[in-house]
C-alpha cells in the first residue's frame, strides 16, 4: 500500500491524468450506474449470483459483514492518512456524485467489494477455480473503478482498499470463527455448483 504523495510531479502525473481521460472519455456514458453504486452496490453481486436474502441468507450475511467492516477498517485509514480528493487538487473535475466530505485514501467502495470477493470466494465449494469467480472478480474491478470515473477517487485509493482486504481477510477474518461459521453455512447454499463449468455457446 503506497500513500501518494502530490508533491512528486511523477506521481501527480500519473495519478492526475487519468482523472481527466475519464471525466471526458468515460463518465457521460456511464452516469446512471455510477449514480447506482454511489452508496450500495450488493444488488449487483445479487444479480450476478442471482441470489436472494431467502434462498442464501448466509451468503447476505457475507455481504453485510464485508461491506460493515469494510466501511469501520476503511474510515479509520481514511482519517490516519487524511488525503485531499481529487476535486481538491483539480477543482476544475466536474465530478458525477457529490464528493464524499472524509478523505480520500483508501477507497471505501474497492476495500468493500475487494471483501466481498474474498468471503463469497471462500464460501464457494469450488473458489477460485469455480466458473463464476473470473466474472466475479471482473464486478469487483469495475465497481471500485467505477470510483476513479466518477471523480471521488485516485487509482492509489482503488489499489489500497485491495490491498487492505487482503490483509483484513488474511490476517483477522479468515481466523475469526464468527466469520467461518457463516462462511461454512453460506458453502452449503452453493452445493449445487460443486463442479458446474460455464457453458460455451459461442457466438
Amino acid at each position: 500500500m503506497v500513500v501518494p504523495d502530490f508533491s512528486d510531479p511523477l506521481v501527480a502525473a500519473v495519478q492526475l491524468g487519468p482523472m481527466v481521460d475519464n471525466m471526458i472519455n468515460e463518465r457521460p456514458v456511464s452516469v446512471a450506474e455510477l449514480l447506482a453504486q454511489a452508496d450500495y452496490a450488493g444488488a449487483y453481486w445479487a444479480n450476478l449470483l442471482a441470489m436472494n436474502p431467502a434462498t442464501k441468507p448466509n451468503s447476505f450475511i457475507l455481504l453485510s459483514v464485508a461491506y460493515t467492516i469494510g466501511q469501520m477498517v476503511g474510515m479509520y485509514f481514511k482519517d490516519f492518512f487524511g488525503v485531499a480528493r481529487p476535486v481538491h487538487l483539480i477543482p476544475t473535475l466536474v465530478t458525477s456524485i457529490p464528493t464524499p466530505a472524509h478523505p480520500s485514501f483508501p477507497s471505501n467502495h474497492s476495500l468493500q467489494n475487494h471483501l466481498v470477493l474474498q468471503l463469497l470466494t471462500a464460501a464457494m465449494p469450488d473458489g477460485e477455480a469455480g466458473h463464476l469467480f473470473p466474472y466475479m472478480q471482473l464486478l469487483t474491478d469495475r465497481l471500485a473503478r467505477n470510483r476513479e470515473v466518477a471523480g471521488v477517487h485516485f487509482r492509489a485509493d482503488t489499489d489500497a482498499g485491495r490491498d487492505i482486504a487482503a490483509w483484513l481477510w488474511t490476517r483477522h477474518l479468515s481466523l475469526m470463527p464468527a466469520v467461518t461459521d457463516v462462511i461454512n453455512a453460506a458453502k452449503s447454499e452453493w452445493s449445487d455448483r460443486v463442479g458446474v463449468q460455464e457453458l460455451n455457446i459461442g457466438t
